[in-house]
Order: C-alpha cells, then structure tokens, then sequence
C-alpha cells in the first residue's frame, strides 16, 4: 500500500470489515470522525520532521501529497543547480601548481559528488 494522499479512499475510515469493528464515533468539537486517517497521520508525521524554512514553504497544503511534492520540487531543482556547478568545476578544474596525484584526486571527488546526485561520471571520461 502507498500512502501519498493521491488515493481518495484513504481519506476517511475502512468500510473494509467494519462488521468487525465498532463504527467510529462522532468527534465532540467537530462532525467529522474522530479516528485519524492515513493521509492525516502521514501529513502530521511530514509536517513535524520539517525544518522551520520548509515548513514555511508547504504550510498551505492540506494533503501529505501535496507537502510531499513540493518538497521534491524545491530539492530538485537545488540538485540540478548543484549538478551544473559540479559539472563546471569538472570541466575547468586546472592542474596548476598541484602534483598530478593531488590533479586526480580532486577530479575524482567532484566526479564522486556528482555520483551522489545521480549523474555518475565514468572514469573513462576523466581521461
């Protein structure tokens, strides 16, 4: 089961074997149930682990969905910045006065960053 806020029949309680529960009552301070839906408790648990500056960011979605997706829109474009810087550095990096060791290893590290961003780098292309 994924539960990303997308399945409509997750925003309320199972009817799956209700028969062997008893039905859920009504919430004093409001009409809706009182048991706690996937969507909710997942939206409750995303919101909670965020830190202050993305917080602010998702705080006027309503579905773990959307909070979900936002984030990953706001990181993947952090990363496809990254990717480019990395990729400039790469393609400029100048041995100077290094030694030819130190040349290799820091090519190697700036292909090893890109690695961590999905872009993999062959060692083939370092040549």
């Amino acid at each position: 089961m994924v539960l990303d806020g997308s399945d409509p029949s997750m925003a309320g309680p199972s009817t799956a074997s209700s028969a062997s529960r008893p039905p859920p009552t009504p919430s004093s301070s409001t009409s809706k149930y009182s048991q706690p839906t996937h969507d909710s408790i997942l939206f409750g648990w995303l919101l909670s682990s965020l830190s202050d500056s993305i917080l602010a960011q998702v705080v006027d979605y309503t579905t773990s969905r959307e909070v979900w997706e936002a984030i990953q829109a706001s990181l993947t474009s952090k990363s496809e910045a990254r990717q480019m810087q990395l990729h400039y550095e790469l393609q400029n990096i100048k041995k100077g006065d290094r030694s030819l060791q130190e040349y290799i290893l820091r090519a190697k590290a700036i292909a090893d960053k890109l690695a961590t961003t999905d872009n993999k780098i062959y060692s083939s292309s370092l040549r």
